[in-house]
This record gives structure tokens, C-alpha cells and sequence, in this order.
């Protein structure tokens, strides 16, 4: 089941998780089998009119989850006010990259996040993509997409920076862009979109590696990955030179880790980072230091490292070390206005 701690309209449900199955089935057929199987499939898993609806972005209609969640307002205050998140549609378009500026403009590096075209955008409401979105009061105010990268793709397949055997290319799924209004920080939505998203994927079982990318320096959403099972497996030059974590999860085999190995490395020294990465281990989590320096929020933490064991077949278990809970104490006002937006990327 695809968890939460929300309310759920369970009649929405049922059609919303079965058609993106489809969707997911559909986007591993094109690469494998080809379009002559392509609407078969389609006829069978929602209806005889399945090519035009799931194509087009028309199975993304219901409602994932419903709850409630805060507004930050001018005075300081905060209300209540009730949110939905849904699949979003090429309709949409406009609204993201909409919201994708007001992070932009609200960037405390401009390195932070790798803004997307219009075209490429686009890409992520067809059959190779998926995006979810945060709704209050019919204001899009946050969104995740779910990206499913050909296998020769040296761009975006991020399984070629991990060293995947070729044969696994193909169960390459990348969670892409995170936006978060800077209104509504505080509500966990981004944890919230990375565990229906990684959701969906455990219960279709194709795209089985999980990755991502996040920039060294974003204290908000590192903590988010490693909240969401996600490990930092390496240190990279991507998108036209921007300095990114890789992070993966393998849904069929979780690494676990040698506890006696446990190595600090303050989160901005990038050079002996990478030897430990160099060096097999992985970052597995985050924690604060007491000579933080308020000009420089990423010298405040130390990634720790741990040497992986072994490797299971039994499915991710949340209780395992490095899941991450953001401190209370960094809930204070330096951080609310430096890092004002969630982003990934």
C-alpha cells in the first residue's frame, strides 16, 4: 500500500494507483517491447480507449491524499487549510514552471537547483514521467516528479553515474524536481510526495533504483532524502558543472551498514568526501555541529559515513539507522529565511 498520514478519499484511490500502474507498465514496454504491444497492454489494464487517456495524461484525475496543513501569512501567524495532492496533466504546465520561478527567485545559491525547460517539463506529464502536486484552495503550491530516464541516457540516467550493470539501466527511476511554496514549508510535503511517489514504484516493482541528486549545500532537502530511504552514494560534476550528491535505494536490496564504521565529514569538505566516497562508503545521514557558522548553514552538519555489510532482499525497513528527523532546534529564523523554498536537484 502506498502509506501516509493523512486522510484518503479511498473510492479515488483504487483508479488512481491502478491507472499509474498502467502508466508505469506502459513507459517499461516502450522500452523493451515497442508500440505494437503498446495498446494491448493499455486495452487491458484500464479499457478499450486506454491509448488516448493514458497517453495524454488523462488517468490523472483522482485524488491521492487529503489532510491539513499550515499557511505561513504576513502577521506571523499560521492557519489551517485543507490540501489535495494529485497526478497533474499537461494543463498544468503553465502552474509549474510558474511555481519552479518563485523557487528560483527565492534561491540562496543559484547552484541549487537545475531549473527545467518548458519542453523538458513537459516531458515528465507524458509516458516517460509523472508529477504530483499539492493543491490548497486551487493554488498549486508544491510538486514532485517522477522521471523515467531511457537506459542510454548519460544525462539523466543516473545508474550510469552509479556504475549499474547495463541490464539494470532500464529500472532506473529518478525523482527529479521537489518544489515547495515558500508559504507552506513546514508541512513535510515533500516527504509526503517522496513516499507516495516510492510508493507506487515498490508496488509495481519495475523501477526498483530509486535516485536522485541534490546539491551538497541544501541542508532542506538532504535530510528529506535520507528520511525517504535514500542513501548519498556519490560525489559529482552534473548538469553543466554543478557539485551534486547522487543518492540511491535499491527497493529489492537495501544495503545495510557496518555501525562500527561511522565517519564525520562536515558537510561543506567536499575533497575528503570524496575519498570516502572513493572508498566504498556511503553518507547514510546528517548531524549537527556545534560550531555552526550562521553565514555558511551547510558548515553547521557533518555527513556521516558508514561502510556497507551486506545486501537484503527484504524491503527497506524505516527503523534502520539514517532515518533523519530534522532537528527542532533548526526550525529557528535564520534558517526559515535563508532557505525559504524547497528544491531539488
Amino acid at each position: 500500500m502506498i502509506v501516509g498520514s493523512s486522510h484518503r478519499r479511498n473510492a479515488h484511490i483504487t483508479g488512481s494507483r491502478r491507472n499509474a500502474l498502467a502508466h508505469l507498465t506502459i513507459q517499461n514496454l516502450q522500452h523493451e517491447q515497442g508500440l505494437n504491444q503498446l495498446a494491448s497492454v493499455c486495452h487491458t489494464l484500464v479499457g478499450p480507449n486506454s491509448n488516448t487517456i493514458v497517453l495524454q495524461g488523462g488517468y490523472m484525475n483522482s485524488i491521492l491524499e487529503t489532510g491539513f496543513l499550515r499557511q505561513k501569512t504576513q502577521d506571523s501567524r499560521k492557519r489551517a487549510l485543507e490540501y489535495e495532492i494529485n497526478y497533474l496533466e499537461e494543463k498544468h504546465l503553465p502552474l509549474l514552471m510558474q511555481l519552479q520561478e518563485v523557487i528560483v527567485q527565492n534561491l540562496a545559491r543559484p547552484d541549487l537547483l537545475q531549473s527545467f525547460s518548458y519542453d523538458f517539463m513537459k516531458r515528465h506529464l507524458g509516458p516517460q514521467g509523472i508529477v504530483l502536486g499539492v493543491f490548497v484552495q486551487q493554488r498549486l503550491v508544491a510538486f514532485r516528479n517522477l522521471y523515467f530516464p531511457d537506459p542510454w541516457d548519460a544525462e539523466w540516467n543516473l545508474g550510469l553515474d552509479l556504475g549499474l550493470p547495463k541490464e539494470e539501466l532500464g529500472n532506473v527511476a529518478n525523482l527529479q524536481m521537489v518544489c515547495v511554496h515558500p508559504d507552506f514549508r513546514g508541512n513535510s510535503l515533500a516527504l509526503k510526495m517522496n513516499r507516495l511517489s516510492i510508493g507506487l514504484l515498490r508496488e509495481k516493482g519495475i523501477h526498483h533504483h530509486i535516485c536522485a541528486t541534490v546539491s551538497p549545500y541544501n541542508i532542506w532537502n538532504i535530510p528529506v532524502l535520507l528520511s525517504s530511504g535514500f542513501r548519498v552514494a556519490r560525489l559529482k560534476n552534473k548538469y553543466g558543472g554543478k557539485v551534486r550528491y547522487i543518492v540511491h535505494q535499491d527497493l529489492r536490496k537495501p544495503v545495510h551498514f557496518d555501525d562500527q564504521s561511522t565517519v564525520h565529514v562536515r558537510l561543506d569538505n567536499l575533497d575528503t568526501q570524496q575519498r570516502w566516497f572513493d572508498s566504498g562508503f556511503y553518507g547514510v545521514a546528517l548531524k549537527k555541529r556545534v560550531d555552526r557558522d550562521r553565514k555558511n548553514p551547510a558548515s553547521g552538519f557533518d555527513l556521516v559515513f558508514k561502510s556497507p555489510v551486506s545486501s537484503h532482499t527484504a524491503p527497506f525497513d524505516m527503523a534502520t539507522p539514517g532515518w533523519w528527523h530534522w532537528p527542532r532546534e533548526m526550525e529557528d529564523e535564520t534558517v526559515q529565511n535563508i532557505y525559504s523554498a524547497g528544491h531539488s536537484k
